[in-house]
């Protein structure tokens, strides 16, 4: 399912699928494509502040044409934010780590 919901994406080469697959073990089908967009959201902000740390603003459109490129830390923030919503959810209580 990752491999689908992902071949549209540009992957960084440090981005797993075997990996996030057992990170997101038992997860629907909806919730794996909410959290390959929220990565891919994850990496055009990313791409975003680089662009303006340096200086050079590109017009949003040519922003979204380019597709980032999503690597694993974008992909690990995406699912950090997915996990916490869900505890939330259920009332999970928050473990330090």
């Amino acid at each position: 399912m990752l491999a689908y919901l992902t071949a549209a994406c540009p992957l960084a080469p440090d981005v797993s699928l075997t990996w996030l697959a057992t990170q997101t073990a038992g997860l629907l089908p909806g919730d794996l494509r909410a959290l390959v967009a929220d990565a891919q959201a994850e990496a055009a902000m990313r791409t975003w502040r680089a662009a303006t740390a340096a200086g050079t603003l590109p017009a949003p459109a040519a922003l979204a044409a380019a597709g980032p490129t999503i690597l694993a830390a974008d992909f690990q923030r995406a699912l950090n934010r997915a996990q916490g919503a869900q505890a939330a959810a259920i009332g999970a209580p928050k473990v330090r780590s």
